[in-house]
């Protein structure tokens, strides 16, 4: 276990940081205090931690004294309170001038995992030169656990999903301007992209563009396309789904299919697949390898 906390330090060390969509949160200002940073799953937790982390650096923290450690990894899901240790001696070993010399900030992401991680944080808080920053999605992180566990030394910062005004900035539509000023066809693309969002709604991972505008310049409709159309979109992996032509560029109840970048992935996807109007997830493709048009020409 020793091994697999030092690689994953290291390699956090090491790694570049990723470019996220910044979030209209409001970090509270108050000194000695764990920040509990908390909400339903996939609001954008972990994105926030990492802007927090941004934040730090830009301010003039070294980037070596910010450590962001994931306990989501099943590798360490034997892992009891007394390990944690090992996270703080690991990090210190790898960066011993910092010690007890410069402040240091942890952002420990699903820390509820291990059973005991309040005594760890508090102990840390009272005993080290640290920050520490706490995120997760169970029911261990509710406010009323977090008070009891943390015994008055947390703060909460909730994270909800993309706000309107969030998720035009994600799509790179927010308005440099006031509705007033706007002209009258800026006016018309934000009551469109408004029409998405109210479908779509703020989470994150459901935010991308519309494959219907990236496919309808070079498929021009027509009958036997409408009728007969029908798309194969595959997957790095070979798993495969279909959907017609109408479905996806004739619809008009504003339920898009969208095409996420995702960035390059380990199996070598960059991009994803996602039905909004779907209620299970069957369709969903997670790295995009190829879409044809397979009937209709």
């Amino acid at each position: 276990m020793k091994a697999v906390i030092r690689q994953k330090i290291s390699d956090f060390l090491a790694a570049p940081l990723p470019e996220l969509t910044r979030r209209d949160i409001r970090l509270p200002s108050i000194k000695n205090k764990v920040f509990a940073v908390i909400g339903m799953r996939r609001s954008g937790k972990t994105s926030f931690l990492f802007q927090c982390l941004s934040d730090r650096i830009r301010a003039g923290f070294q980037r070596n004294s910010q450590l962001y450690f994931n306990f989501e990894d099943e590798r360490l899901c034997e892992m009891k309170s007394q390990d944690l240790q090992f996270v703080l001696e690991g990090y210190y070993e790898l960066q011993p001038g910092l010690r007890d010399k410069n402040k240091v900030t942890f952002y420990f992401d699903e820390i509820q995992l291990v059973r005991g991680w309040e005594t760890f944080v508090r102990r840390i808080i009272d005993t080290e030169k640290v920050d520490v920053f706490i995120s997760g999605s169970s029911a261990k992180l509710l406010s009323r656990e977090i008070a009891t566990g943390m015994r008055g030394r947390a703060i909460e910062v909730p994270v909800h999903p993309f706000s309107f005004k969030e998720a035009l900035r994600h799509s790179g539509h927010e308005p440099d301007c006031s509705w007033g000023a706007m002209p009258k066809s800026l006016r018309s693309d934000l009551q469109n992209c408004l029409n998405s969002y109210l479908v779509v709604g703020g989470f994150p991972e459901a935010q991308g563009a519309n494959l219907k505008d990236m496919l309808s310049e070079n498929l021009k409709p027509d009958q036997s396309l409408i009728r007969n159309g029908l798309f194969a979109i595959a997957g790095v992996d070979g798993y495969r789904c279909a959907a017609s032509y109408s479905e996806i560029l004739n619809r008009n109840d504003g339920a898009a299919v969208l095409v996420q970048n995702r960035g390059e992935g380990k199996d070598g996807g960059k991009f994803s697949c996602l039905f909004t109007a779907d209620f299970f997830s069957d369709r969903a493709i997670k790295s995009i390898a190829e879409i044809r048009l397979v009937q209709g020409l």
